[in-house]
C-alpha cells in the first residue's frame, strides 16, 4: 500500500499521510478475538492518532517489546499508546513490564521465568495481528530506541560493527535480514523474527527515505506481509 504524498514534501505532512493508511488497513484486518501486537515509537504514535474506532469483542493488544528506561523521560509513553489502541477496539491491554532491553542476557532469562512476564510472552506469541515500524540509526525522525538513552556508546558502536542497517520492535537487522548471533538481541524483550512470521498479518509502515536500508532488510527478512510507505519511499526502495 503506497500514500499519495507526493505534495507533502515535509517528513512530518508525508508521515501523516501513511499513518492515516495504515490505520485504515488495521481497522481493515481487525476482528473479534483477535490480538494485536503493538510496537512503540513515533511512527507507531502517528497511527495511533488515526486510528478508526472499530468496536469488536474479545480482542486484546499487547504491547510487542519493552519500553521503560531511566533515561527516557522525555520519550513517547508506551503505555498510553498502547491504552490508545485498545480504546479503539474496544480491546484489553497487555502492558510489557519490561525495558527494551535487559543490562545482560542473563537478566534476561531470569526475567522471562516470572509469571507476569510469561503472560505478556504466551499472548504476545499468540498474536494475530502485528503492527510496527522499523528504525534506523539515521533518520529523518530521531529513532527513539537510538536517542533516549535505551543504548550507549558501546552499544552503537557495536551495531555499526556488526553492520547493523536498523532494528523492529528492538531487535537487529543485518542488510541480509538476519537477526541471528547479534548479541544485543539476546538482551532484547522484543519478539523473535522466527515468532513475529508466525503472525498472520504483520503491518510495516514506514515514511521516510533513510528507512530504506532497515525496511529491504525487514523485508528479506520475511517480516512483513503488508507494507504501508509514502510514495519517496516507496521509490527509494525500488531503487535499492
Amino acid at each position: 500500500m503506497i500514500a499519495d504524498s507526493v505534495d507533502a514534501a515535509q517528513f512530518a505532512a508525508r508521515l501523516e499521510v501513511v499513518a492515516e493508511f495504515a490505520a485504515r488497513r488495521l481497522a481493515a484486518v481487525v476482528g473479534t478475538n483477535m490480538t494485536i501486537a503493538v510496537a512503540w515509537g513515533a511512527t507507531v504514535e502517528a497511527v495511533s492518532r488515526h486510528l478508526i474506532f472499530s468496536p469488536t469483542r474479545g480482542a486484546r493488544v499487547v504491547q510487542l517489546n519493552g519500553s521503560a528506561s531511566a533515561s527516557a523521560s522525555n520519550i513517547l509513553n508506551a503505555g498510553q499508546l498502547l491504552d490508545r489502541f485498545a480504546r479503539a477496539f474496544s480491546a484489553s491491554a497487555h502492558h510489557f513490564p519490561a525495558p527494551a532491553f535487559f543490562d545482560s542476557a542473563t537478566t534476561r532469562e531470569a526475567m522471562w521465568q516470572e509469571r507476569s512476564i510469561q503472560r505478556v510472552l504466551g499472548i504476545r506469541r499468540n498474536a494475530d495481528v502485528a503492527l510496527f515500524s522499523v528504525g534506523a540509526l539515521d533518520n529523518d525522525v530521531p529513532d527513539h530506541l537510538y536517542r533516549s538513552g535505551y543504548l550507549d556508546a558501546v552499544d552503537l558502536q557495536e551495531l555499526r560493527r556488526d553492520g547493523i542497517v536498523g532494528h523492529i520492535g528492538s531487535v537487529f537487522l543485518r542488510a541480509d535480514g538476519t537477526s541471528d548471533g547479534i548479541a544485543i538481541n539476546r538482551r532484547s524483550t522484543g519478539m523473535p523474527l522466527s515468532e513475529l512470521r508466525s503472525v498472520r498479518t504483520r503491518i510495516l509502515v514506514a515514511s521516510g527515505p533513510a528507512k530504506t536500508a532497515a525496511v529491504l532488510a525487514a523485508l528479506r527478512a520475511g517480516a512483513a506481509t503488508d507494507l504501508v510507505l509514502d510514495e519517496i519511499t516507496a521509490q527509494a526502495l525500488l531503487d535499492a
